[in-house]
């Protein structure tokens, strides 16, 4: 496993668990007054901080969609095809030997 495969692991559990987070937000917020569901706990909120809130959301989970995953995919794909490569080069030099060897 090389850093490039690791690299593209966590940015891939990382985009998972903001979607996963703003799934959940969505919902436990659908219907009812501006009375916030937060995980575990509801709080009272204003009209206009739960504006600039739900903008911020928003932003980070367009952020994750359109950048982070199709770097993590990116990533992953480069570490696999690295390691792939280094296997090859190992059982590449694994036959030289054998066929070195009889003669």
């Amino acid at each position: 496993m090389n850093l490039k495969l690791v690299r593209g692991y966590f940015l891939a559990v990382v985009s998972l668990l903001i979607l996963v987070a703003a799934a959940i937000l969505v919902i436990n917020n659908i219907g009812g007054p501006w009375r916030m569901q937060f995980f575990w706990r509801p709080i009272d909120v204003s009209p206009a901080a739960a504006m600039i809130v739900i903008g911020a959301c928003g932003v980070v989970v367009w952020y994750t969609i359109i950048r982070l995953i199709p770097v993590a995919i990116r990533r992953m794909r480069e570490g696999k095809k690295a390691s792939r490569l280094k296997e090859a080069q190992r059982k590449l030099k694994s036959l030289e030997k054998e066929r070195a060897e009889p003669q």
